[in-house]
């Protein structure tokens, strides 16, 4: 199981730095936020700058838009995907579910469009495409089609798509995150692992109640992220653990105290997949104990 940091924990920090953090940190690679800077350096550039501190990329997230994001949002999924096949070792190409009450609407089939196209691009590389489940930022949010985990799945499943898992999304609509494993957990690829506070209330604003509410450092907001963990090694996980956090919560700006949070957010999963793994390992023990007696009988 790799811990990945994504860079745009560390924003507006380049690929280099934030590779760099994350080694020193103890994380084993990085999940790429792609922006309009990196797709024009190119795939080239991206790789070379993360190896050069020995930090492999192994996921790709396509680019976030704060303006037109839907007019976009096409353009950006194939170049993500082109993006992800020049890149050596990297495994998951993260898109995000779309809201709607049903897929049969206008946006359903862009959707399925999308999905069709880009699977098309990865062929035969290796990339799997997972689909991220939505957050939320409405004081008595709604829950469409497909954030519906159960829907999600059943989608997931007849595409053969895989599924990043984002711990503050699935919490914003009111999600148990620990029960919510046995529902996605066979189709389950990535984890977007952040924490949630219920206070301050929720801001109307996407990106600043993400910065300031959600996506915060692991044990500093209110979701039971050890249990989560320590469930999801104990089912024998083997996807990636992405560290998607706030710049804010994890002070960017500021060299030493981003080096501090992130390695403090490294060692708080490796830490609770630690306990998981002996919790493990003694209840194996007390099995391989038992059928020796039971064969001398």
């Amino acid at each position: 199981m790799d811990i990945l940091l994504s860079t745009g924990s560390l924003t507006p920090r380049g690929i280099g730095d934030t590779a760099n953090i994350a080694r020193q940190a103890g994380a084993d690679g990085l999940e790429l936020m792609l922006t309009s800077r990196v797709l024009s350096l190119g795939p080239e550039a991206a790789r070379s700058a993360a190896e050069k501190y020995q930090m492999p990329i192994r996921s790709i997230h396509p680019p976030i838009r704060f303006v037109n994001a839907r007019k976009h949002v096409h353009r950006d999924m194939l170049a993500a995907a082109a993006f992800a096949r020049a890149v050596p070792g990297c495994r998951t190409l993260v898109m995000h579910a779309v809201g709607g009450a049903g897929l049969h609407s206008k946006s359903g089939r862009a959707f399925f469009q999308m999905v069709g196209d880009v699977t098309e691009i990865l062929k035969k590389s290796g990339i799997r495409l997972a689909i991220e489940n939505r957050g939320t930022v409405q004081p008595r949010p709604r829950l469409d089609f497909l954030d519906r985990l159960q829907n999600l799945y059943r989608v997931c499943e007849e595409w053969d798509l895989d599924i990043t898992f984002d711990t503050s999304h699935a919490a914003s609509f009111g999600l148990n995150i620990v029960s919510a494993l046995d529902v996605v957990y066979t189709r389950l690829a990535n984890i977007h692992l952040s924490d949630r506070r219920d206070e301050p209330p929720a801001l109307a604003s996407g990106i600043l109640n993400s910065l300031t509410r959600e996506h915060q450092l692991p044990g500093g907001g209110d979701l039971p992220l050890g249990l989560f963990l320590q469930r999801l090694r104990a089912k024998g996980y083997s996807g990636a653990v992405t560290l998607e956090l706030s710049p804010v919560a994890l002070a960017s700006w500021r060299s030493q105290a981003a080096l501090d949070r992130t390695a403090h957010a490294v060692s708080f999963v490796r830490e609770h997949l630690a306990v998981a793994r002996h919790i493990t390992d003694e209840a194996h023990g007390a099995r391989r104990t038992h059928a020796p007696m039971e064969n001398d009988l």
